[in-house]
């Protein structure tokens, strides 16, 4: 697996990956796992998109504080979607550690199963297609690489 630094991806390294023997890259935010469009060519590798908001963009935001945080990112989860948490090893691996293992005690306590990436490769599901467009996530600065929706022209 490759991942774009910040959700940020352009077509041209895009088509660059290509050329390595990656299975799948996770470089954008989106709702499914998709194959990339890129100048009218469907690439190889799937994208398997992060679905969920990250610890830095929701806490201090709209109420969230630490002592909420878990409950509310366990209520973002959707059964039979796509759930995609990126964790950060300076965040949830050093300074909020503990509240990254209670996450994760709270999760399995709701049935919610953490698995591999490669793991939403083996859905039944068909992958579908999509362009890789600019977009913006409340929380984080600047533009980030997302799945297109809706219809294409």
């Amino acid at each position: 697996c490759a991942a774009a630094p910040a959700w940020r991806i352009t077509d041209t390294a895009l088509k660059q990956r290509e050329k390595f023997a990656f299975h799948y890259n996770s470089d954008c935010r989106g709702q499914s796992v998709f194959y990339p469009l890129v100048e009218g060519r469907t690439l190889s590798r799937p994208q398997v998109p992060t679905t969920l908001p990250t610890y830095d963009e929701l806490i201090g935001r709209n109420g969230i504080t630490s002592r909420n945080y878990n409950e509310h990112l366990i209520k973002l989860f959707r059964p039979g979607r796509l759930n995609v948490l990126t964790i950060h090893a300076e965040a949830e691996g050093i300074s909020c550690l503990g509240l990254f293992q209670d996450f994760l005690k709270k999760a399995r306590q709701r049935g919610i199963t953490l698995a591999p990436l490669m793991d939403m490769l083996d859905s039944s599901e068909a992958i579908g297609t999509s362009a890789i467009v600019p977009g913006r996530v409340g929380g984080r600065d600047g533009w980030i690489s997302s799945q297109e929706t809706g219809p294409r022209p």
